[in-house]
């Protein structure tokens, strides 16, 4: 169940759209596989991933509650309802109102939001395989990401290669809609992977592993860099900072190679390959997300000049907000006559912003729950100063930071292939600060593991 779920979320979970025929296989798919994981859940210690879940379901409930009708009066007294509820007026009706303004579009995101809980029910039922086949599947994904966007390059825009009725044919999006959710998922996954090789023992029997997750590392940067999305671009160098920072000298000198040295050569030469590899990309002019980061318009780009009205609707809509899945509709509400123009804003691009517009604050609250659990563990790993919870920790900081900075810019986490492959390595990072040894962690993370021989921190 869990591989047939990660091949439909692969295939079908790539866009952000309500409207996607895709969504007709996709959302029943993510019901039923939380429902049937549910079921293989009993007895399980819920103190590792019970936090994630609980926090999906919370974010559930308040969707849910925005679906609830409300007695007319009230809802029309909602911050933000003003202008509906003028119309009403007009009309004459009285109606009783969800708080949501598009009440269809909530229902999609609210039925949407079982695939992510069923992301993480199905990691915690598959008990103590759950570490290597989740990794197994994040490094699949993200291949198949990477190699379907080298042949959308290669093909030059062949239509078939492209999933999505509403996408950019003619650049590379992977299994994606957008181009910059497939380079940014293969940035995230780029640190997932550069973890796993950093805390894999100097063993001959790794030795193959290590080449195998080095080259798709490889892989995973040049469809990020080849490709026309700026943040694609500007998280694979921050990609490669952080592998260069798990792979410093105090780490190498307790990890990598017999004495440190050899490691440190090793690492040393892949750095300059690496740097190698990004200045050709730049010389002969193959990295066409750069010269749109320097071109004349970068700081003119609309998402930055939309921010005063995004920062204006919160203000309208705080602190209920105006419903999930409403910016569309609502954006046209407050947008500016300055910003009128042929292209429509689907989402703000910048999900920050837009959490806060649709989701109020419950919906902040929640976020803020999530960094402090991530936070909580990320800090424990540190104090512990073992090798790899150094690893862990500093991949996972560069990992949050990394989806932080691209939903500043866009809306990543919209699409279920990113939530799915995010709640995977959040669980990962939880998973093994709670684990019973870090130091074992190289079988979990290397991408091809015994699953005989597993152990994991969700207890039977």
């Amino acid at each position: 169940m869990f591989v047939a779920f990660a091949v439909v979320v692969a295939l079908a979970g790539g866009s952000s759209r309500f409207d996607m025929v895709q969504n007709v296989v996709l959302l029943p798919v993510g019901v039923l596989a939380a429902a049937l994981a549910w079921t293989q859940t009993r007895g399980v210690d819920w103190r590792t991933l019970g936090w994630p879940l609980a926090l999906l379901v919370l974010l559930a409930l308040w969707i849910f509650l925005q679906l609830v009708p409300l007695p007319h009066s009230l809802w029309a007294s909602l911050p933000g309802h003003s202008a509906p509820a003028a119309v009403d007026a007009a009309l004459s009706l009285d109606p009783a109102r969800p708080l949501t303004l598009s009440p269809e579009r909530t229902l999609n995101d609210f039925f949407s939001l079982g695939v992510p809980i069923a992301a993480v029910l199905l990691f915690v039922a598959l008990r103590r395989y759950a570490v290597g086949f989740a990794f197994t599947a994040v490094v699949a994904i993200a291949t198949s990401n990477a190699l379907l966007a080298v042949l959308q390059i290669l093909s030059g825009g062949n239509r078939a290669l492209y999933f999505y009725r509403l996408t950019s044919t003619g650049t590379p999006v992977g299994l994606f809609a957008n181009p910059n959710h497939a380079a940014v998922l293969n940035t995230l996954v780029m640190v997932a992977v550069a973890v796993a090789i950093a805390i894999m023992p100097a063993e001959p029997k790794y030795r193959i592993r290590k080449i195998v997750l080095g080259a798709i590392y490889i892989l995973l940067l040049l469809a990020a860099i080849a490709g026309t999305s700026r943040a694609g671009f500007l998280t694979a160098l921050l990609a490669v900072l952080a592998t260069c920072a798990i792979f410093s000298r105090p780490f190498l000198q307790r990890r990598v190679g017999s004495g440190g040295k050899k490691g440190r050569v090793v690492v040393g030469i892949g750095a300059i390959v690496l740097i190698l590899l990004l200045g050709a990309f730049i010389l002969t002019g193959r990295a066409p997300a750069l010269e749109q980061l320097t071109g004349q318009d970068a700081l003119g780009d609309i998402r930055f000049l939309v921010t005063p009205t995004l920062l204006e609707m919160i203000r309208s809509y705080f602190p209920f907000g105006s419903g999930f899945g409403t910016f569309q509709n609502v954006y046209y509400v407050a947008e500016s006559s300055q910003m009128l123009m042929p292209r429509y804003l689907n989402n703000a691009h910048n999900d920050w912003l837009q959490l806060a517009i649709e989701g109020g604050l419950p919906a902040l609250l929640l976020l803020v729950g999530l960094l402090t659990v991530l936070g909580r563990e990320m800090l424990r790993l540190w104090r512990e100063r073992a090798p790899s919870a150094v690893a862990l920790v500093v991949g996972g900081g560069a990992g949050l930071l990394l989806v932080a900075l691209a939903s500043y810019v866009d809306y990543p986490l919209r699409t279920p292939i990113f939530q799915v492959v995010c709640v995977w390595l959040v669980c990962l990072l939880l998973t093994s600060a709670r684990g019973p040894s870090h130091e074992s962690d190289a079988d979990h993370l290397s991408g091809f593991p015994n699953y005989s021989r597993h152990h994991m921190a969700v207890r039977t």
